[in-house]
């Protein structure tokens, strides 16, 4: 519905702000945007404070300030006391209209075993900034790395490894600048890398998946968003090979690979 709907609305003459800084008519408040973009908004920073520390924060938010009325500014400061984060770069998501591409590039580096991933981010022109440059948005990239047993265990340079945790093959990457490198160590295969799980974010994903590689997240990740999206992919993929053969007046048959996925 997002995708479909509201990043139509970023991107179309009407595009505005979650907040937009002024308004001629209070129902121009009722779009999308402020509603469906806001409420992703309030969920990325679920995924960067954590269950707890957002739990915390919501406590802290109507015992504040139940009863009164209130800003935006006075949600994410009580966030931020709760947690001891700095949203300040994060509020730009509430303040610079547009949906942001993320382009992502990975290399393998078996004679370090090492994975060396990078995400850039970019925003386009938005009719209420003229032409105006977007600063960088802070971005939660939920990922992980597909090997072909399943889903590698993930150890980020310069960090201490931590196999304790429930999960140590999900981790949220931080996007806060305009390009990023991310090093993974222990990496022992080439893997696949599953970008954007749970759709951590409102962006746009840009990354050269061949189509084994759909497949095998189709197939193997444990994440069901990115299932579903590989699926989606896949066969559109399929459906473009049919509508070319058929143009073309030529035999075709189902992407085999999407088949064997389905199965």
């Amino acid at each position: 519905f997002l995708r479909t709907l509201q990043f139509a609305e970023d991107g179309g003459p009407m595009s505005h702000p979650v907040r937009p800084a002024s308004f001629m008519e209070i129902s121009n408040f009722y779009t999308l945007t402020i509603y469906e973009k806001g409420a992703e908004v309030v969920r990325m920073i679920h995924t960067l404070l954590g269950a707890e520390d957002f739990r915390k924060g919501s406590d802290l938010y109507f015992d504040r300030h139940d009863g009164e009325a209130v800003t935006i500014e006075n949600f994410v400061s009580a966030m931020e006391d709760a947690s001891g984060r700095n949203l300040d770069q994060f509020t730009r998501w509430y303040s610079q209209a547009g949906t942001p591409r993320v382009e992502a590039t990975g290399e393998d580096h078996e004679d370090l075993q090492q994975y060396h991933l990078t995400l850039s981010q970019s925003c386009p022109d938005t009719p209420e900034a003229k032409g105006a440059e977007k600063l960088p948005f802070v971005i939660p990239v939920a990922m992980g790395l597909l090997g072909d047993a399943g889903n590698l265990a993930l150890q980020v340079e310069g960090e201490a490894a931590d196999f304790e945790t429930s999960d140590n093959t999900h981790r949220v990457l931080e996007l806060d600048q305009a390009t990023k490198t991310f090093v993974f160590q222990q990496v022992f295969e080439e893997p696949i890398p599953v970008l954007l799980r749970e759709f951590s974010a409102p962006v746009k994903l840009e990354y050269g998946y061949r189509r084994h590689e759909l497949k095998a997240i189709m197939s193997r990740d444990s994440d069901g968003f990115s299932r579903w999206d590989a699926s989606q992919k896949l066969a559109l993929l399929a459906l473009n090979d049919i509508i070319t053969a058929y143009h073309g007046d030529q035999n075709y048959v189902v992407e085999p690979l999407l088949i064997d996925a389905y199965r």
